[in-house]
């Protein structure tokens, strides 16, 4: 049996306690590199005293990074590698939920990386809910005080997801390797929306592109 100190209260306690009977913090068993000897942290991937790797990695299906190979979420970006994958290849499609989480609180004004479709046809969709609901209700008081109540939220909602729905359209344009500039097609009456629909659903790009790797295929 050996004896490590406890990372929180400095206290010697066994290698095979799970908790520091001094302060109950959860007991951390270093590992050792095997290049210089140096102990390490067993979550790290690469030793920080020569730089010699630790564990098998894989790199992060968003940001690019190397993580450990049985990560299910990057360290650096949070985002989730879901290990599994299908027969094809393809990573799970991002969920109703999964796609708000990303666009409201990851990547609320993020206008670099890709995304793929479900991330942006599940926000447009919830768009879409809200701001019919939020006009049928206006619609139910007009004549009334509640009119411009409602109105007003309507207003603050649609200046909320301006920057966010902005950011997942130049996103979507980026995962089939076009400028998000395209984007102001839109301003072309019939011929730009039209061009521009077509882009937003043709699937992803399987190889990596100067917007990043594949989210769909990494």
């Amino acid at each position: 049996m050996a004896l490590i100190k406890c990372t929180e209260c400095g206290q010697m306690v066994s290698d095979k306690a799970s908790t520091c009977p001094k302060c109950g913090a959860p007991i951390v068993v270093p590992v050792t590199c095997k290049e210089c000897g140096q102990s390490v942290s067993p979550n790290a991937v690469t030793c920080p005293n020569c730089g010699a790797p630790l564990k098998a990695t894989k790199k992060c299906g968003e940001c690019g990074k190397q993580i450990p190979e049985d990560a299910e979420t990057c360290p650096y970006c949070g985002y989730s590698e879901r290990m599994s994958v299908a027969p094809n290849g393809e990573q799970p499609r991002l969920t109703f939920g999964e796609s708000l989480s990303v666009c409201f609180a990851k990547k609320y004004a993020t206008f670099t990386g890709r995304a793929r479709r479900s991330e942006f046809w599940y926000f447009y969709l919830f768009n879409m809910i809200i701001s019919f609901s939020l006009n049928i209700l206006m619609s139910a008081f007009i004549g009334s005080s509640m009119y411009m109540v409602m109105m007003v939220i309507l207003c603050l909602y649609s200046l909320a997801i301006l920057v966010p729905n902005l950011a997942v359209t130049v996103r979507r344009l980026h995962d089939i390797g076009k400028s998000g500039w395209n984007f102001l097609w839109v301003f072309l009456p019939i011929i730009g929306s039209l061009l521009l629909l077509i882009w937003l659903v043709k699937d992803s790009s399987k190889d990596e592109n100067k917007y990043g790797v594949s989210p769909k295929y990494n």
